[in-house]
């Protein structure tokens, strides 16, 4: 019998352990709404203001809901977002420009730019990882100036996201009843975005090229972050192989003894053997 041809196999970044199969959903944003995007002088800075304090809010709101699976150092990540908020760089900074005529949102990413650029000169990872957050932060801001969400409908069926990258902002917001796993085109190992995906449960692949042009909606595709590979159109036998989603991303409930004490619980591990 005649064996059946290989199947696509794109290679990427191993970011956080799992297998999954299911369909292709790719991740898109618009920014766009019904916020007018000329507003300068004091105008644009009020306009700035009620945008932090959106961004502010709605970070909030992820921050609580990561504290209550127990993820309380993943948290932090999201904490550490929320006080760029406060930074005089930012507000001070946009007003500067918004007073010499330039629009909300051009101001917010030109005032941040030097911060971004000199975090991801740095040979620390750590380091690096700020300079996302802080793009994070402009995105979200930009977003809330435009009144667009960072996050888009979500799929229909429980499904694998893919995007060119996604930011520690949404990858925190990603409902896992319906998000799998994702695969994004950019992205590290070590970026905040993976240690979330690891913290949540869901496998994840980054840094493959071309991911997003590879694919198409509604593709089956064998997900494994353990290998760093994204399989397209997975034969019955590989499928077969890999265990039932429900089982593979357990819930990140928080632990709470009999009495209502809740109880932190962590590990280091590597891989799946660990």
């Amino acid at each position: 019998m005649a064996s059946s041809p290989p199947r696509p196999v794109l290679r990427g970044i191993a970011a956080a352990p799992g297998r999954v199969v299911a369909p292709v959903w790719r991740w898109r944003t618009v920014l766009q709404g019904q916020a007018p995007l000329t507003l300068s002088g004091a105008e644009g800075v009020e306009q700035l203001r009620r945008a932090i304090e959106q961004v502010r809010a709605e970070l909030a709101g992820k921050t609580a809901r990561l504290q209550l699976a127990g993820l309380t150092m993943e948290s932090g990540i999201l904490e550490a977002q929320a006080l760029m908020l406060d930074d005089p760089a930012l507000v001070d900074g946009a007003s500067e420009l918004m007073a010499q005529g330039r629009p909300a949102d051009e101001s917010v990413a030109t005032a941040m730019a030097p911060f971004v650029e000199m975090l991801r000169a740095s040979p620390d990872p750590v380091f690096q990882a700020r300079a996302a957050d802080v793009e994070d932060v402009v995105d979200q801001l930009r977003r809330a100036l435009h009144g667009a969400s960072g996050t888009p409908p979500p799929p229909l069926e429980p499904s694998i996201v893919v995007a060119r990258d996604l930011a520690p902002s949404q990858t925190a917001g990603l409902d896992r009843t319906l998000v799998l796993g994702f695969a994004t085109e950019q992205g590290s190992a070590t970026a905040h975005t993976a240690i979330l995906a690891r913290a949540l449960g869901l496998p994840a692949v980054v840094g493959i090229a071309g991911l997003v042009e590879a694919v198409e909606d509604g593709q089956a595709v064998l997900l494994d972050g353990d290998e760093g590979t994204l399989v397209l159109d997975p034969p019955a036998d590989l499928v077969a192989a890999v265990r039932p989603s429900a089982q593979a991303a357990t819930d990140a409930e928080p632990a709470v003894t009999r009495d209502g004490h809740r109880v932190e619980i962590g590990c280091n591990a590597a891989g799946v053997d660990d």
